[in-house]
């Protein structure tokens, strides 16, 4: 069952996902597995995780059910471990926000060009500090933020795939809730 705040990664299939993965990976690093973040709004009224409301960025902020949005998708969920109802509500609540808001397609070419260019360190995504507009890793990233938690960077700097990793390294922090097919 997933929960409220929980974060989810998705690997999707299109044409976009594959050139978003490809992005994320720099020189020399494993090939990128995840290409979406997203967060879970409100506990999954039942055990399925396509069930679960989330909230996303993709062309827009928006917010729906996960097994609609991603339909055929793989997904891997992670719960922050010690997160109390209140700060649940407060990631929740931040993310909400942001509701409809434009994509930051400026932010995923900054991106690219720290990952290809500068080797994943964030030289480039430093001006993504100027452009608020969110992608799905800086949505999720900046929602933590305002309770506290963190993926090892600062959310301008997050991609899907370091937090993911950020995810498994630290399974102090963040607890593997599920992951499968939508």
């Amino acid at each position: 069952m997933l929960k409220r705040a929980d974060v989810v990664f998705t690997r999707g299939n299109k044409l976009l996902h594959r050139l978003i993965r490809w992005g994320q990976t720099s020189p020399g690093e494993s090939p990128t597995y995840v290409n979406h973040a997203l967060l879970v709004l409100s506990d999954s009224p039942d055990l399925d995780p396509g069930h679960a409301m989330i909230i996303e960025s993709e062309s827009r902020v928006r917010a729906g059910l996960l097994g609609q949005l991603h339909r055929g998708d793989w997904f891997f969920a992670y719960r922050p471990l010690n997160l109390n109802p209140g700060e649940a509500a407060l990631i929740r609540d931040a993310a909400l926000r942001r509701l409809h808001e434009k994509y930051g397609w400026s932010q995923l070419i900054l991106q690219l060009i720290d990952a290809k260019v500068f080797r994943g360190a964030d030289v480039a995504r430093r001006l993504a500090s100027r452009d608020s507009r969110p992608i799905c890793s800086r949505l999720v990233a900046e929602a933590y933020a305002v309770a506290d938690y963190t993926f090892g960077l600062p959310p301008a700097a997050c991609d899907p795939d370091s937090m993911l990793d950020f995810c498994t390294t630290n399974p102090d922090k963040y607890l593997f809730v599920t992951s499968g097919t939508l």
